[in-house]
């Protein structure tokens, strides 16, 4: 789910209703079994998502991350729709 960015133009997101947005940074984190980062990598999705869709996005990275046994994904930044 993402929230609605904070007005104030911080980076921090707080929960209000507003048209969605088109363009979403996510930084992504590969970890292996016992939780130590292996990789860390950033992407933009080009999509128009609403306050609370909940989306399954497919990847084109086809990179391997040998040794990734789990992984996190951080909002880095969203714009929103106009």
């Amino acid at each position: 789910m993402f929230p609605a960015p904070n007005p104030h133009g911080s980076s921090a997101f707080e929960t209000t209703a507003h048209a969605g947005y088109e363009r979403i940074q996510l930084e992504a984190t590969y970890l292996d079994a016992s939780g130590a980062v292996l990789q860390k990598d950033t992407m933009t999705l080009h999509q128009k998502l609403m306050p609370g869709q909940e989306e399954v996005i497919g990847s084109t990275d086809i990179h391997e991350r040998p040794g990734a046994t789990n992984g996190q994904l951080k909002v880095i930044s969203a714009t929103t729709l106009k």
